[in-house]
C-alpha cells in the first residue's frame, strides 16, 4: 500500500511519483521485499485487461516501486485510450479524458508470486 500523509490516507498521485515528489509518501525509503521480476496486471472499467513484464532493481525503495508502477501507468494509458470495449464514458482514458495526472496508485495485491494488481483510485476534483 501506498499510505500518504493527509486526509485521504493512501494513494500518492502517479504524476507525483513520476516528478519524484514524495514528500506526502509514508516509509519512501521503506525497502519492498519482491521477486527480480513481476505482471503488473491493470483492470479497467470498459476496457480489456492489461499487463505489462518488469524487471524489478534488487530490494526496491517504497518511492522506487511507486514511480516504476506509475510510469507504466502511463504506458498503459497509451495503450488503451483509443480501445474502449463500451461507450461508457465515466472510465475513458486519455486527451479530453482521464490522464496519468488523475490517477493515484494505492496499492499493488499479490494475485501470485509474479502477478500483482495495481490498484489505481481516480483523483477527486476539488473546487
Amino acid at each position: 500500500m501506498f499510505y500518504v500523509r493527509g486526509p485521504q490516507g493512501c494513494g500518492i498521485n502517479c504524476s507525483d511519483a513520476l516528478d519524484e515528489q514524495f514528500a506526502e509518501l509514508q516509509g519512501p525509503n521503506d525497502v519492498i521485499q519482491c521477486p527480480p521480476a513481476v505482471v503488473l496486471r491493470v483492470l479497467w472499467p470498459d476496457h480489456e485487461p492489461w499487463s505489462a513484464s518488469v524487471h524489478l532493481n534488487p530490494s526496491p525503495t517504497r518511492a522506487q516501486l511507486a514511480k516504476l508502477v506509475s510510469f507504466h501507468a502511463q504506458t498503459f494509458v497509451a495503450e488503451t485510450w483509443a480501445k474502449p470495449v463500451t461507450t461508457d464514458t465515466r472510465w475513458k482514458l486519455g486527451p479530453g479524458a482521464l490522464t496519468v495526472p488523475d490517477l493515484e496508485l494505492v496499492g499493488l495485491q499479490p494475485v501470485t508470486s509474479q502477478d500483482w494488481q495495481v490498484h489505481f483510485r481516480v483523483q477527486q476534483v476539488t473546487g
